[in-house]
């Protein structure tokens, strides 16, 4: 299963430290990424480790679902690209050995290439398509 993700230009890109201001969107999308990256802790470990967990909030969404809500729904897509940069942040704190996994990509690369995979993979969920972007940003930075 895998979930959609979108930011707009009120949600930061990666390294922007941008604050969470009034703004609906953006208030939602920090505040989701907040959560996200709790849940998403136990996630990434499990990755690298290759184990089974279980993924929790937004990586049960399904390919499908990613597609659609990016096109049409933009406050409930920034939630789901939170997910994924949670997922990410997770990653880099407790796994990759550099600071960053994807040091370089801004997040319209990143929109892109979970965009790619859940085009090829639409029955896959968010979570597989995380997994996927982690793998792909290894190449570039292997840390």
């Amino acid at each position: 299963m895998t979930s959609t993700m979108r930011l707009t230009s009120n949600v930061p890109k990666l390294g922007g430290g941008a604050r969470p201001g009034s703004n609906g969107v953006r208030s939602a999308a920090m505040r989701g990424l907040g959560i996200c990256v709790a849940l998403a802790l136990a996630t990434s470990a499990a990755m690298a480790q290759g184990a089974q967990y279980s993924t929790l909030a937004y990586g049960g969404i399904t390919c499908d679902t990613w597609a659609s809500v990016r096109s049409s729904k933009p406050n409930e897509a920034a939630v789901y690209e939170a997910w994924i940069l949670g997922f990410l942040s997770a990653y880099n704190a407790f796994v990759f050995k550099g600071p960053n996994v994807a040091a370089g990509a801004d997040f319209d690369e990143l929109r892109g290439m979970v965009d790619g995979f859940c085009k090829q993979n639409p029955k896959d969920d968010l979570d597989s398509a995380a997994q996927s972007l982690i793998k792909e940003l290894l190449k570039k930075n292997p840390g």
